[in-house]
């Protein structure tokens, strides 16, 4: 834990006049990035529960990254939702929550009231004005308090890294981020500053980032990948520039423009990316590193991604937010063939963490990564969750079917489960199938993906006996799922194989979605 405010403080002194973030065009250096943090940190201070969470709501402006390090540096846990996707996922969130301590930075009046117009008792924190004059009548039954985001950042008197470690010692839980869980209701993972100070050492004794690096931060913010993104930059001193998709033309000339050196991608994203650099004519020469994870890796998108990222390291990742990011890696050799496999090897384990493979070819996770339980669960995290007294340290079952191969390392066959990735997202079946029975307002709907010859899944086809037009009720599935969990198209059967149990047959609704 010492070793990430170690790391993290060094940068906000020893790089304080380079640009930390630059989002919306507009450049923010790391004194004033840190010197926001540390103001933000003393409302935090004062205004947090017993639970100590902070549940932070705004679009990628420069409060999101202030507000992220202001609850590291007050001992609160960092709780980033999607404001701009998901509502009704979002607002399931926040009940599962019932957070007493919410910050509001920049967003729409229509979908902030929508998400926490059920939520009492809180403490809620604005920089934006007109936001908070608006709120003001419509949360009453709430604290509402004003921050002047105005200030001088050489009058903010800064905490000393001393204090910020002995007030961090006390709470071990650094942030908490939400995966689907087998009932639809989001599962909360604690990652502790133990686990997050392993990972950042762990990938930096891998990969060299240095203050001279551009990070591009293009994922999601309720994507654990961001993590990744904003952390590792800010503690190389490098620059991160924040793309923003209501605002730019498309990734690869954001990526081109920006001149960014160092990425992390969803596999699924890259074949339109390089769609993208043919037609806008552009290459990634100043690209030194990508990054890839959150889902299987066919080798032919390693191959299309090296015809426009030719300078670029490609790296392949594996991990489950349970392990803190990422805990595997293997480096695509552009001149190995591969033999027959399809996809990339998910390779070998980072420093410290140790895998094993069960005998029902489950891969198991240990390691100072892995998370303690999931948030507020009872006994049953106990079946994904074991002490291991070898290792003195947590093993996560991950439910992810592996082997072991001599050259390679580890290979990665997909779920045991009905879980799956999609363009980076974990998809729940239970999950897609009650948001879909929910507002189609019929009962008999089943889903699976469909997958490519490479194994991968490229989206998700729903069945029933109805005859439906899934287009027309897109918008409204938007507020329950995301975009890639939402079927591609709805096919309509006289009626639902069955097994002999009665059970619905989805090994022959895979086979028909084969064709789609």
């Amino acid at each position: 834990m010492k070793d990430f405010f170690t790391k993290i403080l060094k940068s906000s002194t020893k790089y304080k006049n380079n640009p930390a973030i630059i989002t919306r065009d507009q450049a923010y250096a790391y004194d004033e990035v840190f010197s926001y943090a540390y103001y933000l940190s003393f409302y935090f201070l004062e205004c947090k529960s017993e639970d100590a969470i902070c549940v932070i709501l705004t679009e990628k402006t420069i409060e999101l990254y202030a507000a992220m390090l202001a609850c590291f540096f007050s001992n609160t846990i960092y709780t980033p939702l999607n404001v701009n996707s998901g509502i009704e996922k979002n607002k399931l969130i926040l009940s599962t929550v019932m957070p007493k301590l919410i910050f509001v930075g920049d967003m729409q009046y229509e979908v902030l009231h929508e998400l926490i117009s059920a939520i009492s008792d809180a403490t809620i924190l604005f920089t934006n004005k007109v936001l908070y004059d608006q709120c003001r009548k419509t949360l009453s039954n709430n604290t509402l308090i004003y921050i002047n985001s105005r200030f001088d950042t050489f009058t903010v008197q800064k905490n000393t890294f001393s204090e910020f470690y002995e007030a961090n010692k006390i709470q071990s839980i650094a942030y908490l981020f939400f995966t689907s869980g087998s009932t639809g209701v989001p599962k909360a993972v604690p990652i502790s500053y133990r686990n997050l100070s392993a990972y950042i050492s762990a990938i930096s004794s891998l990969f060299t980032f240095t203050h001279e690096d551009r990070f591009a931060q293009l994922s999601d913010i309720a994507f654990d990948i961001a993590i990744h993104e904003i952390l590792i930059s800010l503690i190389s001193g490098a620059t991160l520039y924040v793309y923003d998709d209501q605002r730019e033309l498309s990734i690869a000339r954001f990526i081109a423009k920006n001149k960014i050196t160092q990425c992390i991608l969803v596999p699924s994203s890259m074949n339109a990316i390089v769609d993208q650099c043919r037609f806008y004519a552009c290459h990634f020469e100043s690209l030194k590193c990508t990054l890839v994870c959150g889902e299987s890796f066919p080798i032919s998108f390693a191959r299309r991604w090296k015809s426009v990222a030719p300078q670029s390291m490609i790296v392949n990742l594996y991990g489950p937010t349970e392990a803190t990011v990422c805990c595997t890696y293997h480096v695509y050799q552009k001149n190995n063939d591969y033999g027959s496999l399809m996809t990339l090897p998910i390779g070998k384990p980072f420093p410290e963490i140790y895998l094993d493979i069960s005998d029902n070819h489950e891969l198991i996770i240990t390691g100072h990564q892995v998370s303690d339980g999931y948030w507020r669960s009872g006994s049953k995290a106990l079946l994904k969750f074991q002490f291991n007294d070898a290792h003195r340290t947590m093993s996560y079952f991950t439910g992810d079917h592996v082997s072991y191969d001599q050259r390679y390392g580890y290979l990665f066959h997909g779920r045991l489960d009905d879980q799956w990735q999609v363009k980076g997202y974990r998809v729940e079946k239970n999950e897609v199938e009650n948001a879909l029975r929910l507002v189609l307002d019929i009962s008999d709907i089943f889903v699976t993906p469909a997958t490519g010859h490479n194994q991968m899944i490229k989206h998700l086809v729903a069945f029933s006996t109805h005859s439906i037009d899934l287009s027309e009720h897109k918008n409204q599935l938007r507020t329950f799922l995301p975009e890639p969990a939402i079927p591609l198209k709805l096919i309509q059967m006289k009626e639902i194989p069955t097994l002999s149990n009665g059970k619905t047959n989805y090994k022959n609704l895979a086979e028909r979605a084969l064709e789609c």
